[in-house]
């Protein structure tokens, strides 16, 4: 199982408090293996919507590959940045969600 919240449990989350849209895209994120809050918010800081999100893996040679790539060049390969950086299966396993 590729996520860790279920989508009628972020719904219900969504109805409890007022939320913009990167927001729910943070949470909906770390509803995902892999994606730690602190990799959320790097990644809405980059793509700032799903859609923006959506379309950039669709225009990507290699959506499997695309978050682990852009990270590594956003952020380096240094230990300091480790923490936000995007492994390639989790890069694998978001593709596949985002755009299966």
């Amino acid at each position: 199982e590729n996520l860790l919240l279920s989508f009628s449990a972020f719904i219900e989350f969504g109805k409890k408090q007022r939320q913009t849209v990167e927001d729910a895209f943070r949470v909906l994120l770390t509803s995902c293996k892999g994606i730690t809050a602190e990799k959320a918010i790097e990644i809405v800081k980059f793509y700032q919507t799903p859609r923006r999100f959506v379309e950039s893996l669709r225009r990507s040679a290699k959506p499997e590959e695309m978050l682990s790539t852009t990270f590594d060049e956003v952020f380096g390969k240094d230990a300091a940045t480790n923490r936000k950086r995007v492994n390639k299966p989790t890069s694998k396993r978001m593709a596949h969600i985002w755009i299966a």
